[in-house]
């Protein structure tokens, strides 16, 4: 048997193809990941001018058109992931990017309000299925390099929404509106044209499988090496509804999976949400009070941009010195350090909106607001990317898409949400009320959820009560 499955030094096996071509695969897939959250955002400097062109006189539905996006990136991975852990990584991404090139050329020439919404969200859909770049990189990289991987799926995601107002302000004032969405899609064409050269399977499952079925292996071997991937046809409907439920199961089988995502549904409920919000407002702010243009206001989100810049490299430098810290060994419980630095970061979430909030309304210099908000950015991410890693990892190579679908719909729902009723709150309480009230919610999640995860981390008690993810995930010999 282990002459059949020496799949570690396999050739075949992607954590041992040459550097130039894992190195090929993973830029293609982040920059389709960056291109797809670019999509998204690149319309929030100029909704102004998408009002005025389409005739919007509610503020509701025209941050809608900005917001819509995020709605199918929370919906699209719940499909898309859990499927490329059944058929391959590849074909999400030539299926994503197919959508997400047609639909952001249409949105160029819609002729209604109407129609601009449903060609956003379906453009959304394609850029949902990009996000499996993460899985990818799961793939390629052996597991200590995975907090660097993590990280720069992380920083795509977050740069991609970042840079977007700035590219969409210089765009609308340079050639026009309708090139912010003619941009994006030509960019994506551009990508996919490269990615049908360069791009190869990655899911090493289905490359063992592609591989062993030329060899002659008796039932116990295939059942050991594969599972239930290698059954026949007869099983597919089996296999594919454990493969769309697996995200809902996650939470159900491993408690700090549980105790995590109930933390990335809650706090993520605000911190994402407030993202979102900031970036739909901008041009509230820097046009209505600070006088900016356009192009100007797009420069503004560098700010945010440079606190998730920041934020990215500060967590992989304490990532290696809390991994040297030693772990709890009383009472059986092993406190992971990735927790630690996630209580650690949440308790500063604050500082940020109350900076940004404040300063906006009592009309400081406009670098002030710029500051607070990058600095949010900052903790947002910082707080994001331990728990991203913390579930990939407990959730094992096999599944890592499927936990990030599970993350996924708790926090671009709300990015979805908070624009829709944000501006009227804020129009009513006052910028600085308003993000102080955010800022107090985010105070108690910070202290609550991080604090019984870190101490009840490992605990034997817990463990009893925990199925193996991803052993529960994959049985499906009913």
């Amino acid at each position: 048997m282990d002459q059949v499955d020496d799949w570690t030094n396999d050739s075949q096996n992607p954590n041992n193809w040459p550097f130039w071509k894992r190195g090929s695969i993973v830029g293609i897939s982040l920059s389709f990941t960056m291109l797809a959250t670019m999509s998204s955002s690149i319309v929030a400097p100029v909704l102004p001018q998408i009002a005025t062109e389409f005739g919007i006189h509610s503020i509701t539905l025209n941050n809608m058109v900005f917001s819509i996006f995020t709605l199918a990136l929370s919906f699209g991975p719940l499909v898309f992931h859990p499927l490329s852990e059944v058929f391959g990584r590849l074909w999400v991404f030539h299926t994503g990017a197919f959508l997400l090139v047609v639909f952001n050329i249409a949105c160029a020439y819609a002729p209604s309000t109407a129609t601009l919404i449903i060609f956003r969200f379906l453009a959304g859909l394609g850029g949902s299925a990009m996000h499996v770049s993460t899985a990818i990189l799961v793939d390629v990289f052996h597991r200590h390099r995975r907090m660097v991987a993590s990280s720069t799926s992380t920083i795509a995601i977050f740069i991609g929404s970042s840079v977007g107002p700035v590219i969409g302000g210089k765009i609308t004032e340079e050639i026009g509106l309708k090139w912010i969405f003619l941009v994006p899609g030509i960019a994506c064409g551009v990508m996919g044209i490269l990615g049908a050269v360069l791009l190869r399977e990655t899911y090493a499952p289905l490359l063992r499988h592609r591989k062993y079925r030329k060899q002659r292996l008796d039932a116990e071997q295939h059942l050991q090496l594969f599972g239930d991937f290698d059954k026949p046809v007869i099983h597919f409907k089996r296999v594919m509804k454990h493969a769309l439920i697996r995200p809902f199961k996650i939470p159900f089988t491993h408690f700090m999976c549980s105790v995590l995502l109930l933390y990335v549904g809650l706090s993520n409920t605000f911190h994402p949400g407030i993202y979102y919000l900031m970036l739909a407002t901008f041009p509230v702010v820097f046009q209505g009070v600070y006088s900016f243009s356009a192009s100007e206001t797009g420069l503004a989100y560098l700010g945010p941009s440079a606190g998730i810049f920041l934020s990215v490299g500060s967590v992989v430098f304490l990532h290696r010195i809390f991994g040297h810290l030693p772990r709890k060994a009383s009472s059986g419980t092993k406190g992971d350090p990735r927790i630690l630095m996630l209580l650690c970061t949440a308790l500063t979430v604050p500082v940020g909106l109350f900076i940004y909030g404040w300063t906006v309304q009592a009309r400081i210099h406009f670098i002030a607001p710029i500051i607070g908000a990058g600095y949010f950015t900052f903790t947002m991410a910082a707080i994001f990317l331990p728990v991203q890693y913390y579930l990939v990892d407990v959730i094992t190579v096999l599944h890592p898409a499927s936990g990030m679908a599970a993350v996924s719909i708790t926090r671009f729902t709300f990015g979805f949400a908070f624009p829709l009723f944000g501006q009227q709150m804020l129009d009513n309480m006052g910028n600085g009320a308003g993000y102080s009230m955010l800022a107090g919610l985010t105070i108690i999640l910070g202290i609550i959820i991080p604090s019984i995860a870190y101490f009840f981390d490992g605990s034997k008690g817990i463990r009893l009560f925990s199925m193996p993810v991803s052993r529960t995930i994959i049985d499906t010999t009913e």
